[in-house]
């Protein structure tokens, strides 16, 4: 990357709705496919306790979680991801090891190190993305209320991002749109939050060359109540949609 900048340029697409369904259980992805789990924690059932399907590490993590329903969710959605994981790997869901960047970023260990993947959830919602590269991926609701927002977007949102909110019909959700970007685009490079956030925008690409290395591809769309956002390298990246309640 460009030493002149910290973060990547971007280049924006929308995704329409819906996407289409993995209706079988490949075992294997193709350059420029991105597989994407959606699920609900309240509506998943998992044949085993979903303890068993953790690492010991998960568990160990798990344990730490003081409140009951966050540790419960916690779990449910570790179970799911190590299943989905096993569905490209072949490796037992309790088997897969994690290691993490310097920024706490997650990623399998060799040899299983050449897919990649990223999780969000907001509130009872979770998204998994699976890739043969880097991926970043965000959720938020739609109506989700952010304390402070004028802070935030002060101190985070470049000066097109926030002539955008603020002229927005409906900055609120204008707001949030952006923020799944930013956020997918930061979970991708794997590098957290910074101060220098402002530099990432996502709304002026214009000067950017299609050609350009240091380019992630934001791919963002809606699925009912929630906006979110997946960042690839991959311009002309393929999805497709996985229901985690078929995983079990």
């Amino acid at each position: 990357m460009s030493s002149s900048r910290f973060y990547p340029f971007v280049c924006l697409h929308s995704l329409a709705s819906p996407l289409p369904f993995i209706e079988h259980s490949g075992s294997a992805l193709h350059p420029s496919q991105i597989a994407l789990c959606f699920g609900n924690v309240n509506q998943i059932f998992p044949v085993n306790n979903p303890a068993e399907l953790l690492s010991a590490q998960q568990r160990s993590e798990a344990e730490k979680i003081k409140n009951t329903e966050r540790r419960k969710h916690f779990m449910i959605i570790r179970a799911c991801l190590n299943t989905f994981l096993s569905r490209f790997t072949g490796t037992e869901p309790a088997n897969h090891i994690f290691l993490r960047n310097e920024s706490g970023k997650p990623f399998l260990k060799s040899p299983e190190a050449n897919l990649h993947f990223n999780l969000s959830h907001a509130e009872d919602i979770f998204l998994i993305a699976v890739s043969l590269q880097t991926v970043g991926a965000d959720l938020e609701k739609k109506n989700r209320k952010v304390p402070e927002p004028d802070e935030i977007i002060e101190r985070y949102y470049s000066d097109e991002e926030q002539q955008a909110v603020r002229n927005s019909a409906y900055p609120d959700e204008t707001f949030l749109k952006i923020w799944t970007m930013k956020e997918a685009v930061i979970k991708a490079i794997g590098t957290g939050i910074h101060e220098n956030l402002k530099t990432l925008n996502t709304i002026n690409t214009s000067d950017y060359s299609g050609s350009d290395k240091d380019m992630l591809h934001v791919f963002s769309g809606s699925l009912n109540d929630f906006f979110f956002s997946i960042a690839t390298p991959y311009p002309h990246a393929e999805f497709s949609q996985f229901n985690a309640g078929q995983l079990f």
